[in-house]
């Protein structure tokens, strides 16, 4: 581990404990894939501030601010550019999925497990993150 992954482990397990004592939830990210179904669901992602997306030829790319060139992030779907939009802050990963069915014509199982994937792709290259409040 390096310099500068060992100070921001230190870091956000510092605040992660702080929130803890506040009786706020508080998720390690690299743990949310490991959590229950059931538990992803009830989150409400959110995406990281300064940070922009858009679907082009495919893929989910992502820019930090306006000058920022794009940069792929993920393959997507067309059911997955659905989810994608529906990406709002307020809803959780299971009203996501439900709503996408509804869209994208498929599956409420096909939709949930496209907005839960989605969800931790996006966790997994740091533009996402869940909403700290419980929905």
């Amino acid at each position: 581990m390096n310099r500068r992954a060992f100070f921001r482990s230190l870091f956000f397990g510092g605040l992660g404990l702080v929130d803890e004592a506040l009786g706020r939830p508080h998720h390690i990210l690299d743990e949310i894939p490991l959590l229950p179904d059931s538990e992803i669901d009830a989150m409400v992602p959110i995406f990281r501030s300064g940070i922009s997306l858009e679907v082009r030829d495919g893929w989910i790319s992502a820019a930090r601010g306006q000058d920022s060139s794009l940069a792929p992030l993920t393959p997507v779907t067309e059911l997955g550019a659905i989810v994608l939009g529906l990406f709002d802050g307020r809803r959780t990963v299971a009203d996501i999925g439900a709503e996408a069915g509804i869209l994208g014509a498929c599956s409420p199982e096909e939709a949930a497990g496209e907005a839960r994937g989605l969800f931790l792709a996006l966790i997994s290259k740091g533009v996402c993150h869940p909403l700290d409040e419980p929905r």
